[in-house]
């Protein structure tokens, strides 16, 4: 039985007047709208964030631990293991770990599973 043909929907832009009005190109004002960035200073803020604007690192569970436990390897010359993910930012985020673990003189050993041996999770 033939399949009828894909219809696309389209997700509706929202109204974003004052940043219409900078000198935003029209492309860049509707990527921006769609996720919720409606004026110049939002706009600033979204593409070039400061630092202060990140979440206190203090409030991801575990960092504590983990934090003690690389420090411990370092201090006793160990290895650690880093088990990352197959996709880009699984890939960029393995690559700067290791960069940096190794930065801090450690030796560092990088797992990136195969999608199609390993299949997706743990296992």
């Amino acid at each position: 039985m033939p399949r009828p043909p894909a219809r696309w929907i389209r997700a509706e832009i929202p109204a974003a007047p004052a940043l219409e009005a900078s000198a935003r190109s029209r492309r860049s004002v509707q990527l921006l709208a769609r996720r919720g960035v409606t004026t110049p200073e939002a706009a600033e803020e979204f593409l070039a964030p400061a630092l202060s604007g990140l979440h206190p690192a203090a409030g991801l569970l575990g960092l504590g631990a983990a934090v003690e436990r690389i420090d411990a390897v370092r201090n006793r010359g160990g290895k650690l293991a880093i088990v990352g993910d197959y996709d880009v930012d699984g890939i960029t985020a393995t690559a700067l770990l290791a960069a940096s673990l190794r930065a801090l003189g450690i030796e560092v050993e990088t797992i990136l599973p195969r999608r199609d041996a390993e299949g997706y999770g743990f296992q």
